[in-house]
C-alpha cells in the first residue's frame, strides 16, 4: 500500500492485525526503512511488518508513505497601510516568501508595478514570483492604493 502526506506531517502507519487459525498469540514486529527524497524535507518511509506464530511460520506485508512538498510558499509584501498617502515611497523590493517545507532559500523578485490613475487614487499592481528549491514557481500579486489628493 502506498500513500502520501504533506511535509511537516509525521507518517502514521496504524496498527496491523494478524490472525492464525491455530495460534492466537501471533507476534508482530516491524522495521522502518527511510529513503531521502529529491528535494529538501521530502522522504519516504517503508514499514515492513512480520507476523510470526509459535511454530515459526511468518507472513510479511509493507506500506510506503511519501512525505511530499505540496504546499505553496506564503508571500508577504510589506507595504504598510493601503491606501498610503501620496508621495510616500512604496517598498516593493522587500517582498519575502516563507515555506515550511522547503529547506532551500526562496528566490523572490518583484516585477514592475503598473500604476493606474483614478480620480483621487493611483493603484500599483505589484506582481511577485517565488521559486522553490525544487524549481516550482508560485505567482503572487497585490494591489496597493495611493491617495492622489495633491492639488
Amino acid at each position: 500500500m502506498v500513500s502520501s502526506v504533506p511535509c511537516g506531517t509525521t507518517p502514521e502507519f496504524g496498527i496491523p492485525i494478524a490472525t492464525d487459525e491455530f495460534d492466537h498469540s501471533v507476534q508482530i514486529t516491524y522495521t522502518d526503512i527511510t529513503h531521502p527524497g529529491i528535494y529538501a524535507r521530502e522522504y519516504s518511509v517503508t514499514r515492513i511488518w512480520t507476523a510470526t506464530d509459535n511454530c515459526g511460520n511468518t507472513d510479511v506485508c509493507s506500506r510506503t508513505i511519501f512525505v511530499e512538498d505540496s504546499v505553496a510558499p506564503v508571500m508577504s509584501i510589506p507595504v504598510g497601510v493601503s491606501p498610503v498617502e501620496y508621495g510616500i515611497a512604496l517598498d516593493f523590493e522587500n517582498a519575502t516568501a516563507d515555506d515550511e517545507c522547503d529547506g532551500n532559500e526562496l528566490i523572490t523578485y518583484a516585477l514592475p508595478g503598473v500604476k493606474k490613475g483614478y480620480k483621487d487614487m493611483n493603484m500599483h499592481q505589484l506582481k511577485c514570483v517565488s521559486v522553490k528549491g525544487n524549481g516550482n514557481k508560485f505567482f503572487h500579486s497585490a494591489k496597493i492604493f495611493e491617495h492622489n489628493d495633491v492639488e
